[in-house]
């Protein structure tokens, strides 16, 4: 559910990813220049918890001048992006050694707000994942799907996620439920008022 700390076990993940596998880039997809802002505070936050120079992780979006971006793909390991930057940047430009470097190390895909990838905006990632694995495996020759084609995706909203990720990636999921919520609850007041009388509803 909202606020449940699932940005924090993909944050986990993709530190941990980084840690163990030298060279290894992760790269973590929002939806919006907004979300992708406001992950990428977070993010900053655990790299400097985890000892890392501030510049493992970095946020390339429409924002970002585009004769910056190779720059900061030279020193990051962990990249935040929207996903028309990843079809346009990173796809279109794999002439540029440090976009090539990064696709073929990627062992890490995060997918943020999944429920959003439906319709229209689903396809166009339907089609540019499949380009992206293709071109990953293109330039890795030691490219295995159980170590560089891994995916975390998040929503606190879709309904049969297995089948949905399955459907917009073709691979397997493990669904990670409302079951293994460790987060605190606590009990909701929603004062309701109607026709000049109220009532609450715990």
């Amino acid at each position: 559910s909202t606020s449940s700390g699932k940005s924090l076990a993909f944050m986990l993940e993709a530190l941990y990813t980084i840690l163990a596998n030298p060279g290894a880039t992760v790269m973590a997809q929002y939806t919006t220049r907004a979300l992708n802002a406001d992950q990428l505070h977070k993010g900053q936050e655990l790299v400097s918890l985890a000892g890392l120079p501030p510049e493992t992780i970095t946020s390339i979006d429409g924002t970002v001048p585009v004769a910056e971006r190779a720059m900061r793909l030279r020193h990051a390991k962990i990249v935040a992006a929207t996903p028309d930057v990843d079809h346009t940047y990173f796809m279109g430009h794999l002439d540029i050694p440090e976009v090539r470097a990064f696709h073929a190390n990627r062992r890490l895909l995060i997918l943020e707000e999944t429920q959003l990838y439906s319709g229209g905006f689903g396809t166009h990632m339907l089609f540019k994942q499949r380009r992206s694995d293709i071109v990953q495996q293109y330039l890795n020759p030691q490219y295995k799907r159980e170590t560089h084609g891994r995916i975390i995706a998040t929503s606190a909203t879709i309904a049969e996620p297995t089948a949905f990720m399955k459907r917009l990636t073709g691979q397997d999921f493990v669904e990670v439920g409302e079951e293994y919520n460790g987060a605190s609850r606590y009990p909701r007041l929603v004062g309701i008022s109607s026709m000049g009388k109220s009532r609450v509803v715990a």
